[in-house]
């Protein structure tokens, strides 16, 4: 699901980002050490041009990863829209003869709630009180033997 996908590429992200930091660290050293051996202007822009690709393809990649995250995510939400709408859909169709219900008045409201009310009433008056379980049967036989 989104949530795996998430956290595997969020763990990938943060290693490539410990590399391109670590990278640009690397080149920081690699530089200054050129300068202090007092190397060429074409061996410091060679160490300069190797540690900007480098570090560009990284990014590059922290890029990638996290427009896949993006993407993934966004299709995830198109999906439970998609399914909220058709769910929401089925709960209240939309033709055109069930669109116009005709109108109860408040005559024919009230008669309905009543209706309603007598039957839990019914309802609730042959509810038993209490069940008894086999095992207290077996109990209630022997209490009544004593």
């Amino acid at each position: 699901g989104l949530c795996c996908f998430k956290a595997k590429s969020s763990s990938q992200i943060k290693a490539l980002q410990i590399r391109l930091t670590n990278r640009q660290k690397k080149f920081g050293v690699d530089y200054l050490d050129l300068v202090e051996r007092h190397a060429s202007q074409q061996q410091l822009k060679m160490c300069q041009r190797d540690a900007m690709e480098e570090i560009a393809a990284l990014q590059a990649e922290i890029d990638r990863l996290e427009q896949q995250v993006q993407g993934k995510q966004q299709e995830v939400e198109t999906a439970n829209q998609s399914v909220k709408r058709s769910t929401q859909a089925a709960a209240s169709p939309s033709s055109p003869t069930n669109s116009k219900r005709p109108t109860k008045s408040k005559k024919n409201r009230s008669q309905q709630a009543e209706a309603e009310e007598e039957e839990n009433e019914i309802r609730n008056t042959n509810r038993p009180l209490f069940t008894i379980d086999s095992d207290d049967e077996e109990h209630y036989g022997q209490e009544q033997a004593s």
